[in-house]
């Protein structure tokens, strides 16, 4: 049997019609496939969203409310959360404003104090701050790219379906509470020249009060058997009594006393043990000892701690209020930069701006280090308090087991100073292993720094 031209090409363009319409059949079950999917997809962000803006718009409206408690300065709350976590910052703030500022004390700025960013960087904002305690929104993690027929991935490649599924949703979710938070631009937690601790939180404004305070704590924690602590109170207490004493001695030309200068040193020893996390222990007069300490890294503490002292003394005698210098001699030690100034200048002219006249003479060397670090052989997972930052708000127990600690500890040694990636990486364990990401923030800040 013989075909016609005509029949035989018939037969082809009726195949041709039915293929046409196959494949548009095909690819329009795609599209509305992708359609449903978007759809559930979008339904599911905007229900978090709303979960989203409803705790963030809780946190913005407190941090409004304890950023007014001190001195209206985001990045003072930004370290105070960075230091203790956001329960305890509350805690803390809420105590230094109605036991010391309502009654004329001392402001959190003056008890401890903050290094200036540097130039041209800008500060951290309320609502960066509420975004970083918000939790982030729940997106959905489907693998688009396997669904859809093959006709959708033969004319639009392998990832066809995702990109339209994508494309849809984010249409449907632009602009809604949470959607494009990044955290990657939250300003740096600033370095403090003196770091807020839990004791200060009960600092008083009349200085013979608050060396009668600090005297009582040091008893009760040496009742308690920590030396150190009590260490840290003693020498609060002697630098306190001392700034008068020396302010008066060197307005009449008298030198400061072997006394005064040994008040001074352990205060220096004191601050660089707060900074690097040497091991030392304390005799029962709040003298620091280094104990097991090896000599090497002995030696590079007292040494430096002599050059401080030297300077400490040459700017105190130069006329320079001892507070405001033993304030630089802090930013120096906890910025681990050598302080540099005019050795030339006898005595410095009575000034209207005393701060601002000593922020102007004296400057810090940027070039090189105050301590060598690379001998300061350390676990740096020791500059977090896990027992005292971590707690429940309710009970005040530790939220982290020994056990725990310990994993965390782990996971932490794994991180590369300085390497973004690495930054990152540790984040992302940290949470697989259950810890909140505001909690790994802090953890991360708190070695770093």
């Amino acid at each position: 049997m013989v075909f016609s031209k005509d029949f035989a090409l018939g037969v082809v363009q009726g195949f041709a019609t039915n293929a046409d319409t196959a494949v548009k059949t095909y690819l329009a079950e795609d599209r509305q496939e992708a359609t449903e999917i978007a759809k559930d997809d979008i339904d599911f962000i905007r229900q978090d969203s709303a979960r989203y803006n409803t705790e963030y718009q809780g946190y913005r409206k407190e941090m409004k409310d304890l950023v007014g408690k001190i001195d209206n300065d985001p990045d003072l709350l930004q370290y105070i959360i960075s230091e203790y976590g956001y329960e305890t910052a509350k805690k803390y703030i809420t105590d230094m404003h109605n036991n010391h500022v309502l009654k004329g004390g001392v402001k959190p700025a003056q008890v401890f104090k903050l290094a200036a960013r540097k130039k041209g960087q800008t500060g951290v904002t309320i609502d960066q701050l509420a975004q970083l305690q918000t939790t982030p929104l729940n997106v959905p993690k489907t693998d688009y790219s396997k669904l859809g027929g093959g006709m959708t991935r033969l004319f639009g490649g392998q990832d066809a379906m995702a990109r339209m599924i994508g494309d849809r949703v984010e249409a449907g979710i632009a602009g809604l509470p949470g959607v494009g938070v990044g955290l990657d631009d939250i300003p740096q937690v600033r370095l403090a020249i003196d770091p807020l601790e839990e004791f200060e939180v009960g600092t008083l404004a009349n200085p013979r009060d608050e060396t009668e305070r600090l005297n009582n704590l040091a008893i009760n924690a040496q009742l308690d058997g920590n030396t150190e602590l009590a260490a840290r109170f003693i020498s609060r207490r002697d630098v306190k009594l001392a700034f008068a004493e020396v302010n008066r001695n060197v307005a009449t030309g008298e030198n400061l006393t072997t006394a005064q200068k040994n008040v001074f040193k352990q205060s220096i020893l004191q601050s660089m043990k707060l900074k690097h996390k040497f091991d030392a222990t304390f005799d029962t007069n709040g003298t620091m000892r280094f104990g097991d300490t090896s000599v090497e890294i002995a030696q590079e503490i007292n040494s430096k701690a002599d050059t401080l002292l030297a300077q400490a003394v040459d700017l105190m005698q130069m006329g320079y209020a001892s507070e405001l210098v033993m304030a630089k001699i802090d930013q120096a030690i906890f910025s681990n930069q050598p302080i540099k100034y005019d050795t030339s200048i006898k005595r410095i002219s009575p000034s209207d701006d005393p701060i601002g006249q000593i922020n102007e003479d004296i400057s810090f060397s940027q070039a090189k280090s105050l301590v060598n670090t690379d001998i300061l052989i350390q676990d740096i997972t020791k500059a977090i308090d896990f027992k005292g930052t971590f707690i429940d708000p309710q009970t005040l127990d530790p939220l982290y087991s020994d056990s725990q600690i310990e994993d965390i500890r782990n996971i932490l040694r794994g991180l590369q100073i300085g390497n973004v990636n690495s930054v990152k990486q540790i984040i992302d364990d940290l949470v697989q292993y259950g810890i909140p990401l505001q909690h790994a923030q802090i953890m991360i800040n708190n070695m770093t720094k």
